[in-house]
């Protein structure tokens, strides 16, 4: 009788131990398409919209433009209307082409 216990015992310790097992490479895998997720989308958050952010949001997150530059997008954008191109950012006084060329990277429309 003990030994039909200690081998139902065994047997189910193995059979969990494999339910484990599957379960940490489900896991795994999961964790695998999950963390490659973010990075498409970090790309897609870091980029900064030139027709549609204010001029803070443009003072913040572009090198090399202040908030007096940022105001010259927004009110280019309200004299001309949406920007068609990053490139015509160079449009925008105080833009010469090697700060557009800095900053066009970050940009999207």
């Amino acid at each position: 009788m003990l030994n039909k216990t200690v081998s139902r015992f065994i047997f189910a310790l193995l059979m969990a131990s494999g339910s484990v097992q599957a379960a940490q490479q489900q896991t795994s895998t999961a964790a695998k398409v999950v963390n490659s997720a973010p990075v498409n989308q970090q790309v897609a958050i870091d980029k900064v919209n030139l027709n549609t952010a204010d001029a803070a949001t443009l003072a913040g997150k572009l090198n090399g433009v202040g908030l007096k530059k940022a105001q010259a997008i927004v009110e280019y954008r309200e004299k001309y209307g949406l920007f068609t191109d990053v490139r015509q950012l160079i449009e925008v006084p105080g833009f010469g082409e090697s700060l557009v060329n800095r900053v066009i990277a970050n940009l999207t429309l």
